[in-house]
């Protein structure tokens, strides 16, 4: 749970980064930071599930607690990546982007 949660929190923390160095003239840091923080809680869901899968999956059980862990941060990376795919044109539909 502590893992999962540790997860979530950087990779947030990176989306709210690259959020506000992409849209800050265009938009304001709070709604961007606002915006974040909703997407936060479907990742951690997501990531929980995947953390569930490959910790508890008989074939996963040999490899070491890092692999496994390795595994679930590479899950969140292309999250976090498809999160960032599908912002990006649904910001320039709108018409943020600076």
């Amino acid at each position: 749970m502590l893992r999962v949660l540790l997860i979530t929190v950087f990779l947030s923390m990176a989306i709210a980064i690259i959020a506000t160095w992409l849209y800050h003239p265009a938009v304001h840091r709070k709604l961007l930071v606002g915006l974040v923080l909703l997407v936060t809680w479907p990742m951690w869901v997501a990531l929980r599930g995947i953390d569930r899968l490959v910790f508890k999956h008989r074939r996963s059980r040999g490899l070491p607690e890092i692999v496994r862990t390795g595994l679930v941060v590479l899950a969140g990376i292309a999250l976090a990546v498809t999160i960032m795919a599908i912002s990006y044109p649904l910001a320039m539909l709108v018409g943020i982007t600076p």
